[in-house]
């Protein structure tokens, strides 16, 4: 979420976003990514012992990281976001009290 996001999104739109992120997570998806990148950066050491300088291919191993998402993952967490969307009440917003 970004400012600009949410400057230019209206309600619907920004449920949509957070159905979709909330669904990554209820899919295990943000553990997964969180594991992977744990195993890159403890490859990334393993080799450098191995092989001193080989450790530049850690810019790499980062962009792996950063793609978290597969594309079969983005499509299940679309699949759940629109049932959510779909069975779930809508929920009315209100200005919290001071």
């Amino acid at each position: 979420m970004t400012t600009g996001l949410l400057q230019k999104a209206n309600d619907e739109q920004l449920r949509g976003i957070l159905a979709h992120e909330i669904a990554h997570d209820d899919l295990g998806h943000v553990a997964k990514a969180q594991v992977l990148g744990t195993g890159l950066n403890l490859g990334v050491i393993l080799l450098e012992q191995v092989i001193p300088g080989s450790s530049v291919i850690t810019p790499i191993a980062g962009t792996l990281v950063a793609r978290a998402y597969s594309r079969s993952e983005e499509l299940e967490a679309a699949v759940v976001d629109s049932y959510q969307l779909i069975l779930q009440p809508k929920i009315e917003s209100r200005p919290c009290a001071n």
